[in-house]
């Protein structure tokens, strides 16, 4: 099987940062942003 690699073009910033903490519903995640960062090399893209 050929190798498969993969590489990051971006940062997502979030408050959240365990999977735990993820809302289970919708109501309670109202409120909470983030943002993606795109790396400069790709933001063309």
């Amino acid at each position: 099987m050929d190798k498969v690699e993969f590489n990051p073009i971006g940062i997502i910033h979030s408050p959240i940062k365990n999977k735990e903490d993820i809302p289970q519903e919708k109501y309670w995640s109202k409120g909470i942003e983030g943002t993606i960062e795109v790396f400069q090399e790709f933001a063309e893209g």
